[in-house]
């Protein structure tokens, strides 16, 4: 009788829904000044990560080696078996190189929405990508008009320029997704829907080990997972990002006038 009755309390306590974190705010202003706050105390992140890619049928998966800095400055080595780079990304000031190093050749072009969709197979501004890597979302340029309890997180609810941007707030003020859509109208085909899970505390600060990006309704997804080396604002370092191409290399210029559409508007 004994056992019944412990079981039932907790099968009544999973059913309860969980209440937000006690140190957010219910006021959208004060939420949304928090979670800027925290985003602020994010600069730049650099270590070892586990990527996975979805798309157009195929996916692939790779070790890889992650530096970015915000607001745009991205670094990106895919890795073999052995630990060498198989292609190499490095964006900073609107630029790009890619080393494919099986082919021993760089491509190189300006850093648009366009031409990273192209190399990496979604049409994105860097300063998402940058954003992302670093536990966070780009934020709208918007007023809060709602911020209501969810389930663990409060629910802040932006809105400006013909768009609304759905945030959950967890802990801290981290975030634990983000949906972009146009009021009435349904998702943005070419936002990023972002998640982040598995969080941990390091240097201080409760950050994401997961990341999740998805566009055009899961046509695109990427999953990235941080390994336990993953460094939060360490000393910066320009050489890091640079898009030079050593002096006699075999060099391809991307042509973007070439390029096909890959999103409405691009």
């Amino acid at each position: 009788m004994r056992q019944a009755a412990a079981l039932a309390a907790l099968l009544g306590l999973a059913g309860c829904p969980r209440a937000p974190p006690p140190d957010l705010s219910a006021d959208p202003a004060e939420l949304l000044a928090a979670v800027r706050a925290r985003d602020s105390r994010v600069l730049r992140v650099s270590g070892r990560a586990r990527l996975r890619v979805e798309g157009a049928g195929s996916s692939a998966s790779f070790e890889a080696m992650v530096a970015a800095e915000r607001p745009d400055r991205l670094r990106l080595d895919l890795l073999d078996f052995f630990g060498s780079p198989v292609a190499r990304l490095s964006v900073s000031g609107g630029r790009f190189a890619l080393l494919d190093a099986r082919r021993r050749t760089w491509i190189r072009g300006r850093a648009s929405p366009r031409a990273l969709g192209r190399l990496l197979g979604v049409p994105l501004p860097v300063e998402d990508l940058v954003a992302a890597a670093c536990g966070t979302a780009v934020l709208i340029d918007g007023r809060p008009v709602g911020a209501v309890p969810g389930r663990g997180v409060m629910e802040l609810v932006l809105e400006g320029g013909g768009r609304e941007q759905r945030l959950e707030v967890g802990g801290e003020a981290a975030l634990v997704s983000s949906r972009l859509s146009r009021p009435g109208g349904g998702p943005e085909p070419a936002a990023p829907e972002l998640d982040f899970a598995a969080f941990a505390r390091r240097q201080g600060l409760r950050f994401p080990g997961e990341v999740v990006l998805a566009v055009a309704g899961g046509r695109f997804r990427a999953e990235l997972r941080y390994g336990p080396d993953l460094a939060l604002n360490g000393p910066g370092d320009p050489a890091l990002f640079a898009t030079e191409v050593p002096a006699g290399a075999p060099v391809e210029e991307l042509d973007e006038a070439l390029l096909p559409r890959l999103a409405p508007g691009e």
